[in-house]
């Protein structure tokens, strides 16, 4: 099966407006700076996470997934959203887990303790 990149065009307009919600700021302040945190790979794809951080607060999050089979594709969509909203609400790589993809939500949140120590927030 051919590799399909997992972003807010694929998904839905939902999962689309939470994953892409400030992705790109129209402006960047100096105190503004991205970090991209280690692309995972996993049995179903990989996972990459990249965040904007201002102060010692991450202001967005944008998460690039490449899901191998079309369930891989369907059980993302809905997980990563959540993750994004749970890792956004909660500013940190210690969120909860979404049950049914534990091994996407592992590597997503390996991915994002890896951005973060970029970051120097650990």
């Amino acid at each position: 099966m051919k590799n399909r990149t997992l972003t807010a065009a694929g998904i839905g307009a939902a999962a689309a407006a939470a994953i892409t919600t400030g992705a790109f700021p129209i402006t960047a302040s100096a105190a503004t700076k991205r970090y991209a945190g280690k692309t995972e790979q996993t049995q179903f794809g990989s996972v990459k996470v990249t965040i904007t951080v201002r102060g010692k607060k991450i202001k967005t999050l944008t998460i690039n997934a490449n899901p191998d089979t079309p369930r891989s594709y369907q059980l993302e969509s809905y997980a990563l959203p959540l993750l994004h909203k749970e890792a956004l609400h909660a500013s940190s790589y210690k969120i909860h887990l979404v049950s049914g993809v534990t091994i996407t939500s592992e590597a997503f949140d390996s991915s994002l303790y890896s951005a973060l120590g970029h970051a120097h927030l650990l």
